[in-house]
């Protein structure tokens, strides 16, 4: 059967936070040059499909046409498609079968002797097909190819893991990327040749009402206008017998700081619809808990005085808009942290000069490196590490890149 050619540009939402991503596209007056696909494919990912379902709830309420995947997949052809490629449906086939069988016998064998160790060092990976914390019956899949004639990368994040970046399979399924850092571009032209890489800003930080929306926040969630906003973002730790462990440790040893702060906790999307145990923990403590999947990550960025991160792209994000965060480290054996540390992560990487809290501390030390944190001269030190990460020139606005898609 062929596929109907369609001359527009389809954006691709995996994830209830990409809304939030592609919220410059959802809202314009240029969306009409856009359809927007909502993933649906049935998967065994954790989590996966009820995510897809809150998507279109999501849109509905906002009153924005959509359409499924189902709907468009091996059916429609457009001229071209955005994605941040993390439709990661997991497709089962002969392949991923054995690939599983060996990570659980093979690969789990080269983990335990540290032979992985010398592999890696010689041929630049381990050989272990992901055991012992990644194995899955299932790959992903990126299908992008196959829904669009130029296939676009948009950033999801600016958290890059260094050492590996790009993914090598990326090369065969984007013509573009885009990036928020020299330093990804940078990567990218060494790694691929003849692609095409634009730098653009971080397009749902750009416009806001500082004030206006520090405002809303107090009056939504009846805070104490004397008290400094603390917003603790902790990222989605997917890792076998670590899941969640950040914010389960930390909730028990930071609670105290509401006496002090208003402190509200935004936990990670798919720490909502995988573990409703970790948010009955929140609520135990007694946290204000932010989970409207429809916010506006920007808004509870900025209208906060200081954020608690650890991994993830929030710490990134925090530093993009000259923000006062803290790092809230995981405990010192985390395997999570250890693979991050082995892929040279950005988010990693920029703890060397700022503020990490480790949990070996004592209440009254937490809290006075929170204090430091808020000092002059810790901003000053903000502002010089997002020179280095973010670099001096600007990349496209809004308007520019889509002048840039319309001549695609």
């Amino acid at each position: 059967m062929s596929q109907k050619f369609i001359n527009k540009i389809a954006i691709i939402l995996s994830w209830p936070r990409e809304i939030d991503l592609y919220s410059s596209f959802l809202n314009s007056e240029n969306s009409a040059m856009f359809d927007f696909i909502v993933n649906d494919t049935k998967s065994i990912e954790k989590g996966r499909n009820k995510s897809n379902k809150l998507i279109q709830d999501l849109l509905k309420i906002k009153k924005i046409n959509f359409k499924l995947f189902s709907e468009v997949y091996e059916k429609v052809k457009y001229k071209a498609v955005i994605s941040t490629g993390e439709v990661s449906a997991y497709k089962i086939n002969l392949y991923s079968v054995s690939r599983f069988i060996y990570a659980n016998s093979i690969g789990f064998f080269l983990y335990l002797t540290n032979i992985s160790n010398l592999l890696n060092h010689f041929f630049g990976r381990p050989f272990t097909a992901g055991a012992p914390n990644s194995i899955k019956i299932g790959l992903d899949w990126f299908p992008e190819k196959k829904i669009g004639n130029i296939s676009i990368k948009f950033p999801d994040g600016a958290d890059l893991k260094l050492k590996n970046y790009p993914n090598k399979i990326y090369e065969s399924i984007f013509d573009v990327f885009l990036s928020y850092q020299d330093i990804d571009l940078n990567l990218i032209n060494k790694k691929f040749r003849n692609k095409i890489c634009k730098k653009i800003l971080y397009f749902r930080h750009e416009i806001l009402n500082k004030d206006e929306a520090k405002a809303e926040l107090i009056k939504e969630f009846n805070l104490d206008p004397q008290k400094k906003i603390m917003v603790w973002m902790p990222s989605h730790v997917d890792i076998k017998h670590e899941e969640d462990r950040n914010i389960l440790d930390w909730s028990n040893k930071i609670y105290f700081l509401k006496k002090f702060y208003n402190l509200i906790v935004r936990p990670h999307p798919k720490s909502f619809s995988r573990n409703e145990s970790t948010i009955k923990n929140l609520e135990k403590h007694k946290f204000i808990i932010d989970n409207n999947h429809g916010r506006n990550i920007s808004k509870l960025i900025q209208s906060s005085d200081i954020i608690a991160a650890d991994y993830g792209s929030i710490p990134l994000e925090s530093l993009y808009l000259n923000k006062i965060f803290f790092f809230l480290d995981m405990f010192s054996e985390s395997k999570f942290v250890k693979e991050l540390t082995d892929v040279d992560s950005l988010e990693i990487n920029i703890r060397r000069d700022l503020i990490s809290i480790q949990q070996n501390l004592n209440k009254s030390e937490i809290h006075a490196k929170i204090k430091e944190s808020l000092s002059y001269d810790y901003q000053k030190q903000i502002n010089k590490k997002k020179l280095e990460i973010f670099g001096n020139n600007k990349g496209l606005s809004y308007i520019e890149l889509i002048n840039f898609l319309k001549k695609l």
